[in-house]
């Protein structure tokens, strides 16, 4: 056994609380302590204390994994609540994962839980689950990580979601890919979103138009207006998705659609599809190509009464132009003739 040689002192450390401490080395350490009670998880340990129950019966009803109540509570805030409010939860140390999401979800989200990472299971993961889950149970660290990548075909989903359960930085994300264009989010994305989420997302495609006609008229006019049309149509094409794809209530639909600037959109999208869609009332439809085919006879609001002359009308007045104009020009050559004869007397005159 080793001795301290005589005459030697202690060795007194006058060193502040946190200079002993290596940052790199604590920071391995915790690496360390995540990954072994990860571990745990995995192999099912008997050191674990509560069980996840997840799935449905199609996608592995009764599936299970063990995991550590002090450590779901101390990052989330549910679980904590869960725990300490004496729920059956705590009672039976076990919680019930309802809306039926898949295993790879439920594992990549209890991985980012323990280590604050997805891991392998991400690539199995389904997107719009991991951010349900990270939603019902307060994991804001790992929303942000899928807003940041979220695709733009999972953006109306996401934005119902965030109108549902008001989650304001979802919401603001969602806007902000939609103001770079609508045309990327396809059909398939549309069922089940609900007509408030459709009609956010609506208005803010269309709230930059202003300052995008601002950018384009400083290049030219016939820029600017070419833009605004552009825009325009691409809600149209947006609006008549979700109609067909949802399944909403016809009034629904056209409040999407009276909500653009109508008279902005060709002729061909009007007549080709929005008249296809059956969304507007046929005679409102048929003013909406009666007004392109004749002109800019005024401006269209949505929802206001416009008094639109008809075709007949159009065609009278034109036909009405016509005969005016044949007059003039019969007028007009009678006194040519009548010009010429007078001339041909004063030359008949003048000749000896």
């Amino acid at each position: 056994m080793a001795h301290a040689p005589e005459g030697s002192r202690s060795w007194v450390l006058d060193l502040p609380g946190d200079e002993g401490r290596c940052s790199a080395c604590s920071g391995h350490t915790m690496e360390l302590l995540c990954e072994a009670l990860w571990e745990q998880c995995e192999h099912d340990s008997d050191l674990t204390d509560v069980i996840l129950v997840c799935g449905d019966g199609s996608r592995g009803h009764g599936a299970s994994f063990r995991a550590h109540w002090n450590v779901l509570c101390a990052r989330s805030r549910v679980f904590g609540r869960m725990r300490d409010s004496g729920m059956s939860e705590a009672r039976t140390n076990t919680v019930v994962l309802g809306g039926g999401f898949a295993l790879s979800s439920v594992k990549a989200f209890l991985r980012w839980i323990y280590t604050a990472r997805t891991g392998p299971e991400a690539h199995l993961a389904d997107g719009f689950e991991l951010f349900m889950l990270a939603e019902l149970y307060e994991l804001r660290d790992l929303q942000e990580l899928l807003l940041s990548r979220m695709p733009p075909s999972s953006v109306p989903p996401i934005a119902d979601l965030a109108i549902r359960s008001h989650n304001q930085p979802a919401l603001l994300r969602c806007r902000e890919i939609a103001r770079e264009g609508l045309d990327v989010m396809p059909a398939s994305s549309l069922p089940g979103v609900s007509p408030d989420a459709a009609w956010d997302l609506l208005a803010s495609h269309q709230a930059d138009e202003g300052e995008l006609d601002e950018e384009a008229m400083s290049l030219s006019p016939a820029a600017g207006l070419h833009r605004r049309r552009a825009r325009a149509s691409e809600g149209l094409r947006f609006a008549l998705r979700w109609a067909e794809s949802s399944g909403g209530a016809p009034c629904d639909a056209a409040r999407l659609v009276r909500a653009l600037d109508l008279s902005l959109v060709s002729f061909e999208d009007l007549a080709d599809r929005l008249a296809p869609a059956g969304v507007l009332p046929g005679h409102e439809t048929d003013l909406l190509i009666r007004s392109r085919l004749m002109g800019p006879w005024g401006r269209f609001l949505p929802g206001v009464s416009m008094p639109i002359p008809s075709l007949d009308a159009h065609r009278g007045s034109q036909r009405r132009r016509l005969r005016s104009s044949a007059s003039s020009d019969s007028l007009a050559s009678t006194a040519s003739e009548d010009n010429n004869d007078m001339s041909s007397l004063h030359g008949s005159s003048a000749c000896p």
